[in-house]
Parts: structure tokens; C-alpha cells; sequence
């Protein structure tokens, strides 16, 4: 799965995940996406907020990588 719309994408292989995760690239633009995906049931373990450095996504309730 890739969710995408124009001028907005996850980043990811032909599956849409990178190493079994969804990559969240930039926040002024997949915030939207990644409700969307939350509310489709992906789990925040899945979803990767990449916009954050390493460190800083080990404080967030989403998957460091």
C-alpha cells in the first residue's frame, strides 16, 4: 500500500513501507495522510514520522524506524 495524492506521498517500496514500516517524509504534508492511516487501523508502530531525527522519534508514540 502507497497512500498518496498529489503533492503528497508516504515513502516507501512497491508494498508502500520501508523495513515492514510506513515513512512519514515531511510533516507539513503527511499529517493528513497519516490520520488517514491511523484511522484505517495502522498501528502507530508502523508508521514512521522520518521528518524527526532518530532521537527525537524515540519520544513519540510512533516507530523510531
Amino acid at each position: 500500500m502507497i497512500a498518496a495524492r498529489a503533492g503528497r506521498s508516504m515513502v516507501g517500496d512497491a508494498n508502500g513501507c520501508r523495513n515492514g514500516k510506513i515513512w512519514g517524509e515531511a510533516d507539513n504534508t503527511d499529517q493528513e495522510i497519516v490520520r488517514q492511516l491511523l484511522d484505517a487501523g495502522i498501528p502507530r508502530e508502523s508508521i514512521v514520522l522520518a521528518f524527526y531525527s532518530p532521537q527525537k522519534r524515540a519520544y513519540n508514540e510512533f516507530a523510531v524506524a
